[in-house]
């Protein structure tokens, strides 16, 4: 009885907010996926041009997938590159857009870790067994597979 009278107090809520005009729904987010390398006048020109594109139809958010983000604290980045892709952001951000940095390219980290492979992380192993050997400076791997029940 209980949801009954719940679900007309719902009913009730949502038949006076549509008749006051108001949406109970935002309206969606729709995000931008844009593959860019800015960094040059000309590839940042392109990519407003696509902003411009996104946002015409509907689009409210960027997100960038750009290798420059990666390249953000080496010492070899030159820092006119950083100001294309500032530029780009905020070219963005103009339009009222929302942005997103695309900061960690999982299985392409390559860029990044040549800046600093201290940056890598290691997959989590679960299960396995180790013996130090004898000098305890090497992990060796105790293989407990059982084979396979009726592998032929």
């Amino acid at each position: 009885m209980a949801w009954l009278v719940r679900g007309l107090i719902i009913g009730i809520f949502g038949v006076v907010a549509c008749r006051t005009g108001q949406s109970q729904t935002p309206p969606p987010e729709l995000w931008y996926w844009h593959h860019s390398y800015l960094t040059s006048p000309s590839a940042l020109q392109s990519s407003m041009a696509l902003i411009d594109q996104a946002y015409a139809a509907g689009y409210t958010g960027v997100a960038f997938w750009d290798v420059s983000f990666e390249f953000l604290n080496s010492p070899t980045w030159p820092p006119s590159r950083t100001s294309y892709l500032q530029q780009g952001m905020n070219y963005a951000i103009s339009k009222g857009m929302k942005v997103l940095a695309d900061g960690a390219p999982y299985g392409w980290s390559n860029d990044v870790l040549q800046t600093n492979p201290n940056w890598a992380e290691g997959q989590r192993i679960s299960g396995a067994r180790f013996q130090v050997n004898g000098s305890a400076t090497q992990l060796q791997l105790v293989n407990s597979f059982p084979g396979l029940v009726n592998g032929g």
